[in-house]
């Protein structure tokens, strides 16, 4: 059961196949995502990610999630635990969907639950909306640009 839920939205004025291209290009986050610097590994359900995520004004974070969803140009999503999830488990989301011709809808989250979920989480939810807004920005004035 979730305990703590944050969602941001953001429409990009980009076609969706195109933001896809851009979230999914695990080298290029170093060059714009304030949030998710660094991330690496292979597109596939059920693989394994290296993720490090920045939030505004806390310590950097290193962890390995596995990819639940990979559906090209609609989600993509990822979930950590920590003892098997019992404890603490954190399930990430990217949901993109096509708006007003070739426009976006992006929204990003995160689910957050086991017993420690609120100890854990309730210090650094506002700065983990801060980041996901932060890189929702950057996405957009990315996907923006003349390619």
């Amino acid at each position: 059961m979730p305990l703590l839920t944050i969602t941001t939205e953001r429409e990009i004025n980009a076609r969706v196949d195109r933001v896809w291209s851009l979230l999914t290009d695990f080298p290029g986050h170093a060059q714009w995502n304030p949030f998710i610097p660094e991330i690496s590994g292979d597109l596939v359900q059920g693989g394994k990610l290296q993720v490090l995520i920045e939030p505004p004004g806390k310590k950097a974070m290193r962890f390995k999630p596995t990819l639940l969803t990979v559906a090209p140009n609609q989600e993509l999503r990822w979930r950590g635990v920590l003892l098997m999830g019992f404890f603490f488990a954190g399930e990430h989301f990217f949901q993109l969907s096509p708006i007003k011709g070739s426009s976006t809808r992006f929204i990003q989250g995160e689910i957050f639950s086991g017993l420690l979920a609120k100890v854990l989480m309730n210090s650094q939810l506002a700065s983990i909306e801060q980041g996901f807004n932060a890189m929702n920005l950057a996405l957009k004035e990315l996907a923006e640009s003349p390619a």
